[in-house]
């Protein structure tokens, strides 16, 4: 699973997507997306097949008060 991202250095605010990966097919597919966009932040598979996600950075550019704000949130969701 790919979930997250930013796209440049100068973007306003992280990716909220999240992709899954099938290594037999070779094909990725779009799945759950996150209730923040964020990026650099860390995920963790839990049992039961949803994701625990937390912090990470959520803003940059000229429109933040810092080079990234930190992302004050936590979110579970399944993909």
């Amino acid at each position: 699973m790919v979930v997250g991202g930013v796209g440049r250095p100068r973007a306003v605010a992280g990716y909220r997507d999240a992709v899954l990966f099938d290594a037999t097919s070779g094909t990725w597919t779009t799945t759950g997306a996150l209730t923040t966009g964020r990026w650099d932040f860390p995920a963790l598979d839990l049992a039961d097949g949803r994701v625990f996600v937390v912090g990470g950075r959520a803003l940059s550019g000229p429109a933040a008060p810092s080079a990234a704000e930190l992302a004050v949130t936590a979110e579970i969701y399944l993909p």
